[in-house]
C-alpha cells in the first residue's frame, strides 16, 4: 500500500508540473555539444564544444516562460590554420552559472559570466539559442576569434558558424 501510494503521488506530480511548465522540458542534467567548421578570411577554422550542465530541479514561471538555474562546465576547442596548415590551436576548460530559459519551442542558454568580456568568442558562448522540435534540442552558434594578439599567440580572425544539440547526460 505505502509504495503503490507513493508511486501514485510521484506521478500526479510529475502531472502537475508538466501542466504548470506546459510541457516544455529539458533534462536536469545535459551534455551540450556542437561542431563548427569552416573556412573564414583564408583561414580553416574548427571549433568544438563539449560542455556538461546541471539545473536545478526548481523552476520558476515568468510570463509563459519557464526558467531554471545551474551550473555547465566542459571545453571548448578553437584551431585556426593557414593554407600551410600552420597556425594556432586553444582549448579553454570552461565553468560557469547558467540560466536556461524555455518558451513554447524556443530554449536560451545563458552563461552571464560571458557577456561583455571583450572578447567575440567568449562573447558568442554567452547565450546559445535554440529550438525544441520532435523531442529534440538544438541551434545555431558562431565560433568567433578569441581577440588575443600577444606573447606570439594571434587569433582575430575567422568566425564560423555551426550548430550545437542538447542530449541527456547519464
Amino acid at each position: 500500500m505505502g509504495i503503490a501510494l507513493f508511486l501514485a503521488l510521484g506521478v500526479l506530480m510529475a502531472i502537475s508540473c508538466n501542466e504548470e511548465t506546459n510541457g516544455i522540458q529539458i533534462p536536469l542534467t545535459f551534455r551540450l555539444g556542437g561542431e563548427a567548421n569552416g573556412l573564414s578570411e583564408g583561414k580553416k577554422v574548427k571549433c568544438e564544444c563539449d560542455q556538461m550542465g546541471e539545473l536545478s530541479a526548481s523552476y520558476k514561471i515568468k510570463n509563459d516562460t519557464v526558467i531554471y538555474e545551474g551550473s555547465m562546465g566542459g571545453s571548448f576547442s578553437r584551431t585556426v590554420l593557414n593554407d600551410d596548415e600552420n597556425g594556432i590551436s586553444l582549448a579553454p576548460d570552461t565553468y560557469g552559472e547558467i540560466i536556461v530559459k524555455l518558451h513554447k519551442d524556443s530554449v536560451w542558454i545563458l552563461t552571464p559570466v560571458n557577456f561583455n568580456t571583450g572578447s567575440r568568442f567568449y562573447e558568442n558562448l554567452a547565450a546559445f539559442k535554440g529550438v525544441k522540435k520532435d523531442g529534440q534540442i538544438f541551434g545555431q552558434w558562431n565560433c568567433a576569434p578569441f581577440d588575443i594578439f600577444e606573447g606570439g599567440w594571434v587569433d582575430t580572425v575567422g568566425t564560423v558558424s555551426g550548430s550545437w544539440y542538447i542530449e541527456d547526460s547519464p
